[in-house]
């Protein structure tokens, strides 16, 4: 397999490395992962329609760790060069989702049959996202009007009670183009589990996960101005809600709790000025409920039942300027910002203003390409009579050298900052309580790596190693306070260093593979934890795809995919006592077109294709190594091995469904 590899590599070479396609969202793709930093693009348009989550597709981008509480339709969060999701800022439609009451972007209640593409920025992002990213950011763009006029539906069913149903349609009428679509997913959730009863030490049963059903409901409605003046003109509204039982902690079952969710986003865009100097405004809303019950029989926590409700606003409204001539190009932004938090109660609301104002510019000469950009936000934090305002500022640069044989070196150097959120300064009147004198996290970010980009026709090659570092200071922990209380402070330094690589080898629809694999050492500094490693931080990810499509004359068309994952043990305490052991996961994925209809597919997807159900925990000195159940973070367990049975019908038949 080597030599082949090796083989296609030599033919790829001799063919020039600037590609012209037709096809936009290859286009879309190659630009931005033609950007001076690490960023790899992931195409949903086929395999969003049937997937439960996005965390498949975004562990495919290296550095990307999907930290599940469960299932697909549990809890599900990301980690990003070892940086947690508070750090990781998560746009949808250049709207980012992360606000000033929470401490990351919930995977799980985005809807994978509505995305077009998931875009994810390793280390330096655009600033477009704020100074916040750490360790980069995500973007997801929602499904859009091509020339064609195009429509789907798909419905599926499969193991533990899961459901799936979507539907699309998108045209063009006149000057105008609209779409609209509406998906669901749901599960019962009652699937098999090894229970160790709290003690890995002692021989477990297996169990039937308790209260675990969940069901979710997605709708997109774009409209776009195609022609005149306005062209380019688009406004989008996209609704989700969620309600899902609340099966308990590790193998502690409940009997009763529930969580519901919704979300609203409404957002506006209209172009001012078009050309080589591009102006455009726009001006977005976002809407946030949530309630939890903690009822029942069992409730969680074993404690007594209560409600809880909390109720998040987002408005802001940004101004960009793109100014592009023969020698590069210049990127402005500014952008208003208000976030309004209200935890059920008589508690005084919560409220976040914030300005952010950026540049960028690139240049090139010659080979050389460089990227300068600085980033200022000023913040004010209010909570009744308290007031806190901060300034925090984000300087980055960039540099990309061609270099013979089609070779290239990137370097990035930057510095990102988040401000402490509303509950971590003025606590959540539950088990957080406030710290108004909370400084803000900061991290500086290096990386340094080489890319081998080729393609000729249909064939392309991309290849990255990349090696990055990051130090992070004041990052903010939790220190208890009473038996049922915490208090966050500023304690934490971590130094990250890591090494990326990517391999992806497309020959058209025929054949495409994808190898990532990352390695990241993170560490806690400072303290009684010096030295330790970084909670929740896996040492080694890796995973592999491998897809294809075959046409036999009269019988029609197969598509398959077969991919798998390893991810190593993670400690779940920063005493890194407590542990989850490292997983290997396999799945699969078959579809059939028949000849005589070719927008029907039928197919079938596998997940966890070996029934992993147990895993070994690290070994300690002095003592046997232990068996406990298959899990991910926060000791949840993950479902056994699952079939999904589905059928799509289309009025165009996809091209994205092979190719990584």
């Amino acid at each position: 397999m080597l030599a082949a590899l090796l083989a296609t590599r030599g033919a790829l070479a001799q063919a020039p490395t600037v590609t012209v396609r037709a096809d936009r969202h290859a286009r879309d793709r190659d630009a931005v992962e033609a950007l001076p930093g690490w960023a790899t693009a992931v195409d949903l348009r086929a395999r969003g329609r049937t997937a439960e989550s996005l965390a498949d597709a975004l562990e495919e981008a290296p550095g990307v760790r999907v930290r599940r509480q469960g299932d697909g339709l549990a809890p599900q969060t990301l980690t990003l060069r070892g940086a947690p999701s508070a750090h990781v800022p998560v746009a949808l439609d250049g709207v980012v989702l992360n606000d000033a009451s929470g401490d990351g972007v919930d995977l799980s209640l985005l809807p994978p049959s509505l995305l077009e593409r998931v875009d994810v920025y390793r280390g330096r992002a655009p600033l477009r996202f704020g100074v916040s990213g750490l360790g980069g950011a995500v973007e997801l763009l929602t499904r859009r009007v091509d020339a064609r006029p195009e429509a789907w539906a798909s419905l599926g069913a499969g193991s533990f009670g899961a459901r799936r149903a979507s539907a699309f349609g998108a045209s063009r009428w006149g000057p105008f183009g609209l779409l609209g679509g509406v998906g669901y997913r749901g599960s019962d959730g009652d699937f098999t589990f090894y229970d160790d009863r709290g003690t890995p030490a002692l021989r477990g049963e297996d169990r039937t996960r308790a209260n675990n059903a969940a069901d979710v409901l997605e709708a997109l409605l774009r409209g776009c101005v195609r022609e005149g003046r306005l062209r380019g003109g688009c406004v989008l509204f996209l609704g989700a809600g969620r309600e899902r039982q609340v099966p308990g902690l590790q193998g502690f079952q409940t009997d009763g709790p529930f969580l519901a969710q919704h979300r609203g986003l409404l957002r506006a865009e209209l172009p001012l000025l078009r050309g080589p100097v591009a102006l455009s405004l726009a001006g977005s809303g976002v809407l946030r409920r949530d309630r939890f019950v903690n009822a029942g029989a069992v409730t969680l926590f074993n404690t007594e039942p209560f409600e809880a409700r909390a109720t998040t606003g987002l408005g802001e409204l940004s101004l960009a300027l793109r100014r592009e001539g023969p020698g590069g190009a210049l990127d402005g932004l500014l952008r208003a910002r208000i976030e309004r938090w209200a935890p059920d109660g008589d508690a005084p609301p919560g409220t976040r203003r914030s300005a952010l104002g950026g540049l960028e510019l690139e240049a090139t000469r010659g080979p050389l390409r460089l990227l300068g950009a600085f980033g200022l936000e000023a913040l004010e934090d209010t909570h009744g009579e308290l007031r806190t305002t901060r300034l925090l500022a984000s300087p980055r640069a960039a540099l990309a050298l061609a270099l013979p044989a089609g070779f290239e070196l990137r370097a990035n150097l930057s510095r990102s900052a988040r401000a402490p959120s509303l509950p971590e300064l003025y606590g959540d009147r539950g088990t957080v309580t406030g710290n108004p004198s909370l400084r803000p996290e900061t991290a500086d970010s290096l990386d340094l790596g080489v890319l081998q980009q080729r393609a000729s026709g249909a064939r392309s090659l991309r290849l990255e190693v990349v090696f990055f570092a990051r130090r992070s200071q004041d990052l903010i922990a939790l220190v208890q306070t009473s038996r049922q209380t915490f208090r966050p402070v500023n304690l934490d330094r971590t130094l990250a260093l890591g090494l990326e690589s990517l391999l992806r080898l497309s020959l058209g629809e025929r054949f495409g593979i994808l190898l990532t694999a990352t390695y990241t050492d993170a560490r806690l500094q400072g303290g009684s934890t010096d030295g330790l490693r970084v909670p929740g931080v896996p040492r080694w990810d890796l995973g592999g795809r491998a897809t294809g499509r075959g046409c036999v004359g009269p019988v029609g068309c197969l598509r398959w995919s077969v991919g798998g994952s390893y991810a190593s043990s993670a400690f779940l305490t920063a005493a890194n006592e407590l542990a989850v052991p490292g997983r290997v996961l396999l799945d699969g994925s078959l579809g059939y077109t028949p000849r005589w209809a070719r927008g029907l597919t039928v197919g079938v997807d596998v997940s966890n294709l070996l029934d992993a159900r147990v895993a070994l925990l690290p070994p300690r000195v002095g003592e046997p190594r232990q068996v406990s159940a298959l899990q991910d973070w926060l000791g949840q367990p993950l479902p056994g091995r699952a079939l999904f049975f589905w059928v799509t019908l289309e009025t165009v038949p996809s091209a994205s469904g092979v190719g990584p």
